[in-house]
């Protein structure tokens, strides 16, 4: 007996390990978003979505991003800056997030990447409105294939 449950314990502590290892910080949230964002490059490290507001904001579709970007600083009020000039604003509130690239004089524009990983994601794309393309935004829909670039 004391195998038997010693076997069957054993995956089901792995399991909870890994899964308490994969989760990521919560910058924000309500009934409706769950948002984290990355401290080394402008991208998230969640972002769940309940559409229905039912607080169901257990899963986490966002792929790591591995690309940190030297000098970038994430501040209050979540700015992202490079050389103390922000270039990127994230907006939350209850039902909406608006991603704000911003003009820093002297500083290259630098992509807001969205990686996405497609077994954990079962909706659409969301619906992305741009009033002025000032810098790029970089869709990347899963690990291996298939990126959409050109917001």
């Amino acid at each position: 007996m004391k195998k038997t449950l010693s076997l069957l314990l054993g995956p089901l502590l792995l399991q909870i390990a890994v899964a308490s290892g994969n989760e990521a910080p919560e910058d924000f949230k309500s009934r409706h978003l769950a948002i984290g964002l990355s401290r080394s490059s402008p991208s998230f490290s969640r972002l769940a979505i309940d559409s229905l507001g039912q607080g169901k904001l257990g899963q986490n579709p966002v792929l790591a991003q591995t690309n940190a970007l030297a000098g970038l600083e994430l501040k209050e009020a979540f700015a992202y800056c490079l050389k103390g000039q922000p270039v990127w604003k994230v907006t939350c509130a209850e039902k909406t997030l608006t991603l704000i690239s911003e003009y820093a004089e002297g500083v290259a524009p630098v992509p807001f990447a969205l990686a996405f990983d497609q077994k954990k994601n079962h909706a659409t794309a969301p619906e992305v409105h741009v009033e002025a393309e000032v810098g790029p935004v970089c869709w990347v829909m899963d690990k291996v294939s298939n990126p959409i670039y050109g917001i």
